[in-house]
């Protein structure tokens, strides 16, 4: 099983609906998907048609001292997601308590149980800036560890271009991440010259496709579904299926 995770710079970057939408393309050409969110947000089951009244995920299980395994819904074909789950007060500080070693085994058990039964693992992570408990960094090491790829997901908009640009911590963070430039929208004249100051001065580590501002995809999760299912002709559907084929392209030669 082959392993991407997704980021974002800030919050509101787009790394949920990079890693829902490249999951549906992979889905696409014949390849099983294991979904996983990292993020307290909890916002990617609602890319996969989960219920948004679902509370249940692997956040929540894990303190209540329950099986993790029970928290796998499944989102369309062959593929499947884990919500981070919807934490209480009491809950979050548990979790924010949890030890280090109960967080890296539970990501090593992902790995484990759906290997082979998944071909890729998409893990959308949370953004670079935010900060965490020195337990959860550790599992965020052991998931970008194993990873195959690891994807940065970059609007070409000044506060991502500034913090890759001129904070020390977020580029030391980022120096193991293509960038992709998510929501591009190259009639927007700002927009348009960020996207080529990002391809100028990051050009060895761009991914050439870029993901442009297409409604489709903003329709598509107020729907609660992938681009695929809500608009498969669309421009960001044929963008997310050119994204699938670079990263299968990327990884030719590696062992499965």
């Amino acid at each position: 099983m082959r392993v991407v995770v997704v980021r974002s710079v800030r919050g509101g970057g787009g790394s949920s609906t990079v890693a829902a939408n490249l999951a549906a393309a992979m889905q696409q050409l014949g390849y099983s998907c294991l979904l996983l969110d990292l993020c307290q947000s909890n916002d990617l089951r609602l890319h996969a048609s989960v219920d948004p009244c679902e509370p249940d995920g692997w956040a929540r299980r894990l303190v209540a001292d329950q099986a993790w395994e029970v928290a796998v819904f499944g989102a369309g074909g062959s593929c499947r997601v884990i919500p981070f789950g919807e934490l209480d007060g009491d809950a979050y500080e548990r979790f924010l308590a949890f030890p280090q070693e109960a967080l890296v085994a539970f990501a090593e058990q992902v790995q484990a149980s759906f290997s082979p039964a998944a071909d890729w693992l998409i893990v959308d992570a949370p953004p670079l800036v935010s900060q965490h408990s020195a337990a959860f960094e550790s599992m965020l090491h052991a998931f970008s560890k194993s990873a195959s790829l690891r994807l940065l997901a970059v609007p070409p908009e000044a506060p991502a271009y500034t913090s890759l640009r001129f904070s020390t911590r977020v580029r030391n963070a980022a120096a193991d991440y293509h960038l992709l430039l998510n929501r591009a929208a190259p009639e927007v004249a700002i927009n348009r010259d960020l996207s080529l100051v990002f391809r100028q001065e990051f050009a060895s580590r761009m991914v050439p496709i870029r993901i442009g501002a297409d409604s489709a995809l903003a329709e598509a999760f107020a729907s609660l579904r992938t681009v695929f299912q809500y608009s498969p002709d669309s421009e960001a559907a044929r963008e997310f299926h050119a994204l699938a084929i670079w990263c299968q392209a990327s990884l030719v030669g590696e062992r499965s």
